[in-house]
């Protein structure tokens, strides 16, 4: 027993000093960014959007839409210095679909999302920036982003009961 103790331990040592070398370069960061002189403010908040009523019949099956309801997202004062935006809607995904936002509340839809939509009615997933749009800086200037929403089924099973969601937007600059 002692024996097989002191192979071990030599040939443990003798893979130690074996080891190669390690080697280790240093890197460097540069961080760029830039400080505006104010940010764009809504000129609605919170933005209702009315999806009206949907017979649970029309989504039939897993992927199925509804119709689309079309919003405007309006900002005012928005930095002289920036000519694009970029709108990302935030919020919790729908089970079974991550390109929808789930409902929210008591008594709600089962198998039921809710998809918002950019301006070629291209379907914004949670957490996914819109493509650039353009605005004109300046306090008398009230920008219009055009955005859409719609109802999805996010399972082949749908039950009725309120269908409401939330999000939260930020915005990108871009000059």
């Amino acid at each position: 027993m002692h024996m097989v103790a002191l192979k071990t331990a030599r040939a443990l040592l003798t893979l130690m000093l074996c080891s190669g070398a390690v080697w280790a370069d240093d890197a460097s960061v540069n961080i760029t960014g830039r400080v505006l002189s104010a940010a764009c403010e809504p000129t609605v908040d919170p933005l209702a959007v009315d999806l009206g009523t949907l017979s649970r019949s029309i989504l039939s099956s897993k992927g199925v839409t509804g119709s689309h309801t079309d919003f405007t997202l309006r900002l005012k004062s928005c930095p002289a210095e920036v000519s694009q935006v970029q709108v990302q809607f935030d919020g919790v995904a729908a089970t079974g679909d991550n390109s929808a936002l789930a409902l929210t509340g008591s008594s709600v839809a089962k198998g039921v999302g809710v998809q918002l939509l950019d301006n070629a009615k291209k379907v914004l997933a949670p957490g996914t920036r819109s493509p650039l749009m353009s605005i004109i800086g300046g306090n008398s200037t009230v920008n219009s982003l055009a955005f859409s929403a719609r109802y999805i089924a996010t399972s082949d099973t749908v039950t009725a009961g309120s269908a409401n969601a939330s999000a939260t937007f930020t915005i990108w600059y871009n000059n």
